[in-house]
């Protein structure tokens, strides 16, 4: 929140806060109203996707050497926290 209000001041302009949970969180508050503070975030929660599908997409693709698009290879790097079968 801090942050937040620093971005803010610093530069005069709305501020949009996104946390990716793991997907061993499947709720959080994401909501605070402090009095006349109220600080309102989105969630995305991770255990909506299937880890391991998408991992098993992504591992015939490298192994039919398929070139991954750019979202494709930053995709690999959330895979561990997505949920799933196969251990992080």
């Amino acid at each position: 929140m801090f942050y937040d209000a620093s971005l803010h001041y610093k530069g005069n302009r709305k501020i949009r806060t996104v946390i990716v949970y793991s997907s061993d969180i499947k709720k959080a508050e994401s909501y605070i109203d402090a009095g006349s503070i109220k600080y309102n975030i989105e969630a995305y929660y991770m255990s909506n996707i299937d880890g391991d599908e998408k991992y098993n997409y992504l591992k015939n693709k490298i192994d039919s050497n398929e070139e991954l698009t750019d979202e494709e290879v930053l995709g690999l790097t959330f895979i561990p926290l997505m949920k799933g079968k196969l251990t992080r």
